[in-house]
């Protein structure tokens, strides 16, 4: 018997019932290339509407666990399917964009947020701005073949880089941009922080995975190839979808 859902958690039905068709596969009860059961089928089994059914194989078909087949049904195809390799020497080198084709995967992204504030007290600090001054943040979902792989927030001092202030930043290659529009060429400098974390609902949502899943958090300092301060990046990686040779 299936697990239902509970009505009384803060979880969103949808995501709940996401949670238990990812465990299923997870854990084999349903395997690659298995057909899972209908709608209706499932609805019943979670104690759930048809439509909360609906979106919650449509986010797993998003995120590459699931697929559609016209007149035939929906199917389980693990989104591990999907697996980026950078290696340890190419991490202060390489973007992602190039990281994403030697995987074999065509690179893109999506822009979420973009703004222009007050740098933090950290800002200052690493950057060399003083109080007041100001810096360009802003936030992209990193893709492959379609697939979210991280989501970064990056920082940048505001002057000498005027042209991200209104620079659309989806779908191209950051380093490419600093590159071609102010001759730098960025290289991770001092600490690179790795930690971990579990998606929360709003994180989840984005990177098309259940809430609760397993992220790598990266956060560096970056100069150029003057060893000037660049810029400032926190990256939060799906671990199922992103390995590290060493």
């Amino acid at each position: 018997m299936a697990k239902q859902v509970m009505t009384s958690s803060l979880m969103p039905l949808y995501l709940q019932v996401v949670g238990n068709i990812k465990y299923a596969i997870d854990s084999g009860k349903y395997k690659v290339g298995d057909k899972i059961p209908t709608e209706a089928e499932l609805g019943e089994q979670y104690g759930v509407s048809r439509i909360t059914v609906r979106r919650a194989v449509s986010e797993l078909v998003e995120a590459g666990y699931l697929v559609k087949q016209q007149g035939r049904g929906t199917f389980v195809k693990s989104s591990r399917d999907l697996m980026m390799v950078q290696h340890r020497t190419d991490l202060e080198v390489q973007s992602f964009s190039e990281a994403c084709r030697n995987s074999g995967y065509a690179p893109g992204s999506i822009e979420t947020e973009h703004c222009v504030r007050e740098a933090a007290s950290d800002e200052c600090a690493f950057l060399g701005l003083s109080e007041g001054d100001e810096v360009i943040s802003f936030t992209r979902v990193c893709l492959a073949d379609s697939t979210p792989i991280m989501i970064e927030t990056n920082v940048f001092p505001r002057a000498g880089f005027e042209f991200l202030v209104d620079a659309k930043l989806g779908g191209i290659s950051l380093y490419k941009l600093i590159e071609e529009k102010a001759g730098k060429i960025p290289h991770m400098v001092g600490e690179c922080r790795i930690s971990s974390t579990r998606a929360d609902l709003a994180l989840a949502d984005v990177l098309c995975v259940s809430a609760g899943e397993p992220l790598f958090v990266f956060t560096a300092q970056y100069n150029d190839q003057d060893e000037k301060p660049l810029y400032m990046g926190v990256q939060r990686v799906v671990g199922s979808r992103y390995t590290f040779a060493f």
